[in-house]
């Protein structure tokens, strides 16, 4: 199985083994694209943990915003009198629902990618393939929702603003990633990959995001 055509230069991770090394993180931060670089044979992992930090990000992310949302509608004061309507019970849960539609939304944005991608790409790829890819690119946005969530608790409009900027920019990068890994070059087929995989993805998430924001409503 080949790799991506990619031209790494001489801060592009390089196998490690076994062995966690920060180092290739914080490359991976500093230029998300050099995940597209990394062996998926021995650094697997760092795919792995980038969508976990993504996940664990965004969901940090999401209950700050959905609590502060809830709070001020279910306490007009709370900000002024320092409590609120709803209490750590509630933030835990909501938080750990949002783990897990951060859980099904990575899952489905790579799963579709890889059914589309591999029958539209001149390039075929395995699932922990393209988890180590795109997982690797992520490093960047995970921390940027954390960011965002910590701004968001002083800040809420900031916070937002942030939080939605790397979620666009997050999606936009695992799509170009996308087109890269699976050398779509004709214009017509990276047509339909958006289509197809983006559309799919963004209307079943759509479905399930309905349900888990009905439920906590």
């Amino acid at each position: 199985m080949s790799e991506p055509h990619l031209n790494p230069n001489s801060g592009s991770p390089r196998p490690s083994g076994s062995s966690f090394d920060m180092q290739i993180v914080v490359q991976l931060i500093r230029s998300p694209f050099q995940g597209l670089a990394l062996s998926t044979g021995s650094q697997w992992l760092y795919g792995v943990l980038g969508i976990v930090a993504s996940i664990v990000g965004f969901a940090l992310w999401t209950t700050v915003s959905v609590s502060s949302i809830f709070g001020a509608f279910l306490n007009p004061l709370a900000s002024l009198t320092g409590g609120g309507g709803i209490g750590f019970s509630v933030y835990t849960s909501m938080f750990f629902r949002m783990i897990v539609l951060a859980i099904i939304s990575q899952g489905l944005l790579t799963g579709s990618i890889w059914v589309f991608g591999n029958w539209l790409g001149s390039r075929k790829y395995a699932w922990r393939d393209l988890i180590t890819y795109l997982g690797g690119i992520q490093w960047l946005f995970g921390a940027g929702y954390i960011v965002a969530a910590i701004i968001g608790l002083l800040l809420g409009q900031i916070g937002f603003l942030l939080a939605s900027v790397t979620l666009i920019l997050n999606l936009i990068f695992i799509v170009i990633a996308a087109l890269e890994i699976y050398a779509i070059e004709s214009m017509q087929k990276r047509a339909e990959l958006l289509v197809y995989a983006i559309g799919s993805y963004v209307i079943v998430l759509g479905i399930v995001s309905s349900g888990f924001f009905g439920s906590i409503l």
